[in-house]
């Protein structure tokens, strides 16, 4: 059986971070600073291939969302 991608020039990139005796989910929105943890390597990750551009903005967001769980 032939392969789809047989033929074509493909780049593969892969970073993996191990956050030892964490359980599954824990970066999950609502679930604890890991969310921000690994949203951040994340925005790092697409900046490093082209795909974001600038420096990431997760502060910002980080700040808005406890303004809003702060609220009543």
């Amino acid at each position: 059986m032939g392969s789809a991608l047989c033929g074509c020039n493909l780049k593969l990139q892969m970073v993996l971070f191990a956050y030892e005796g964490e359980e599954y989910g824990f970066f999950n929105y609502g679930r604890g600073e890991r969310f921000y943890d690994t949203l951040h390597e994340v925005d790092r990750f697409l900046i490093s291939l082209g795909y974001l551009h600038g420096p990431p903005t997760l502060e910002q967001f980080r700040l808005l969302n406890r303004q809003h769980d702060a609220s009543p």
